[in-house]
């Protein structure tokens, strides 16, 4: 009897974060669906303009199709367990080659991206999966932008090496966070904004503890945030430079 009414409880306590998760995830992925839906239906109905259809295309269909493979892809690899394919990786290279990515890829209007680039970060590689921790810095320049709320924004990059060790530390001067939002980032489906499924830091966090690191966050309403991740150099190269 006494077990029953546990799991009969432990059902009652899944229940609404099941159907919480259920509710976000339809949301967000028949919102961009819908939408492309309806333009679909309009270049049934309507002739000629191939020029605005074009548009349409580039600017509304495929960056919504987009979306919603993103926040499938978020929930699959947040939901399942999954193994980094390493490489060997220098992290100085690997933002410089995300820099040029995030110029080319979005209009930074009154924004700049900063690099503060420690040349001892280099002196040593990485062993790691350079597409996830790419995903990761990925995931914090969208949040720095969704962030603005100033004329202007500054988002700075900064490296630094210890013995074993390399931090990468992603600071903008946004909106930030008050304590009651920073308590709740690392929390699976828990967002601030409109549209989100709020798994962009809690995969974030999943990746770079995967490889053996860990994740921190500063921030402060009106103020700004700073998130730091951390991830150890490649031991096989610590060992032979000790050697």
């Amino acid at each position: 009897m006494n077990e029953y009414m546990c799991k009969e409880e432990t059902v009652r306590e899944r229940t609404p974060f099941i159907e919480n998760v259920a509710m976000k995830l339809a949301h967000e992925v028949r919102n961009p669906l819908t939408t492309v839906r309806g333009y679909l239906q309009y270049f049934l109905e309507t002739n000629g303009a191939e020029e605005k259809k074009a548009d349409i295309v580039l600017n509304v269909l495929l960056p919504e199709l987009d979306r919603a493979n993103k926040f499938i892809s978020d929930f699959l690899l947040f939901s399942r367990p999954f193994t980094p394919r390493k490489q060997y990786t220098y992290m100085n290279h690997l933002i410089r080659e995300f820099q040029r990515y995030a110029l080319t890829q979005f209009v930074l209007q009154d924004t700049d991206i900063i690099l503060d680039l420690s040349p001892d970060v280099n002196k040593l590689p990485l062993h790691i999966d350079a597409d996830q921790i790419a995903q990761v810095m990925f995931s914090l320049f969208i949040n720095s932008i969704e962030a603005k709320e100033k004329s202007t924004m500054c988002i700075t990059i900064q490296t630094k090496a210890s013995n074993e060790t390399v931090s990468v530390c992603f600071t903008d001067d946004g909106r930030g966070m008050d304590a009651y939002m920073l308590s709740q980032v690392f929390d699976p489906f828990f967002s601030a904004k409109r549209i989100g499924m709020g798994l962009g830091l809690p995969v974030s966090q999943k990746i770079i503890a995967m490889h053996g690191g860990t994740m921190k966050i500063r921030s402060r309403k009106g103020w700004g945030t700073a998130v730091t991740f951390t991830l150890p150099y490649a031991q096989d190269f610590v060992s032979g430079e000790r050697m």
